[in-house]
């Protein structure tokens, strides 16, 4: 978790605000408690109705109470988690200022093309904008201690980016690559047989030109119905896996300078020109070392996180108060 990152979670939860909860904000009870503190069913409810839209899934057209459970608890789940991280970072005096803490409530204002309106969908979902602030002061506190414990300690040694280098040297490999142009009648669904006949005598046509000496890129222009007949059918470079498997066998099969027979494929009838091979390029070391080493500083930090986190959750009294079953 960053700072930059929990921002835009704050921004985008707070636009959400309001927009179905109106119903909800008398739902009383608690729905567990973190060290004494209460997470209330209200704020569940809310967060539950942000963590499925960040999910993508619709609560109203669940039909299994398991996965409605399971999506709750890994809500419930967030709030705790939530929870502990403020604590520990009230306990450490690593507390989000006034300032930071205003300048995310103008972000969300902003957004909301004004500060009234932005107190009005506050309002609407049951907050005041002080006790909002206060919610955006601890999520902002709990994401700065999480940052800076889990940035305290995690290195990256020469050695790691080397192996990670050397495990992972596809990554940096560019393949050999074929250079090509084609041209492509096309043969659209629901053709007659008739009409497929006029396509092949229509390319046939075209390829006996080529081979009398016609110039390839004049007749892609005329006659090719690919987008790249602007360009005289020229494909660039065309690296394995790029076309469907019928055109690259076509296409791997011609030396520099050959023309294929007609080739059939999915999108209709093409012809090929090989025009050379690219070789593979490798990206030395030196440079994706850089990259490379922030990626595995940044996983590393990450699993740092979550072991922090499991710490403190693992050292609090937590209680649950709703049956919502196990995570599984």
């Amino acid at each position: 978790m960053s700072i930059s990152s929990l921002r835009t979670g704050l921004l985008v939860a707070a636009l959400a605000l309001g927009s179905t909860l109106a119903a909800a904000q008398n739902i009383p009870g608690v729905a567990a408690r973190v060290n004494g503190a209460e997470i209330t069913n209200l704020r569940l409810e809310r967060h539950f109705e942000e963590y499925t839209k960040n999910q993508r899934r619709n609560v109203t057209t669940m039909i299994q109470p398991r996965v409605y459970k399971k999506l709750k608890r890994e809500a419930l789940d967030q709030l705790i988690e939530r929870e502990v991280l403020w604590q520990a970072a009230k306990a450490e005096g690593i507390v989000a200022d006034d300032a930071e803490v205003q300048a995310v409530l103008r972000q969300m204002a902003e957004q909301l093309k004004s500060r009234d309106a932005f107190a009005r969908r506050l309002e609407l979902a049951g907050f005041s904008e002080k006790d909002y602030a206060e919610y955006v002061r601890h999520d902002l506190s709990g994401a700065k201690f999480l940052v800076r414990k889990s940035s305290d300690g995690p290195v990256v040694s020469d050695e790691e980016v080397a192996a990670f280098y050397k495990e992972y040297l596809h990554r940096y490999t560019k393949p050999e690559a074929a250079t090509a142009s084609h041209i492509l009648i096309k043969l659209p669904q629901g053709i007659t047989a008739e009409e497929r006949a006029a396509a092949r005598v229509r390319i046939d046509a075209i390829r006996a030109e080529i081979l009398a000496g016609a110039d390839f890129a004049e007749l892609a222009r005329r006659h090719s119905a690919d987008n790249s007949a602007l360009n005289g059918g020229d494909l660039g470079e065309v690296p394995p896996g790029r076309m469907v498997p019928a055109f690259e066998a076509a296409l791997y099969a011609l030396k520099p300078g050959q023309l294929s027979e007609v080739v059939v494929t999915g999108a209709g009838l093409h012809l090929i020109k090989m025009h050379g091979m690219v070789p593979a390029v490798v990206q030395p070391l030196d440079a994706v070392k850089d990259g490379i080493h922030s990626k595995l500083l940044a996983d590393k930090r990450t699993a740092l996180a979550r072991e922090v986190v499991a710490r403190l959750k693992a050292a609090a009294k937590i209680e649950m108060l709703v049956n919502l079953g196990n995570n599984d």
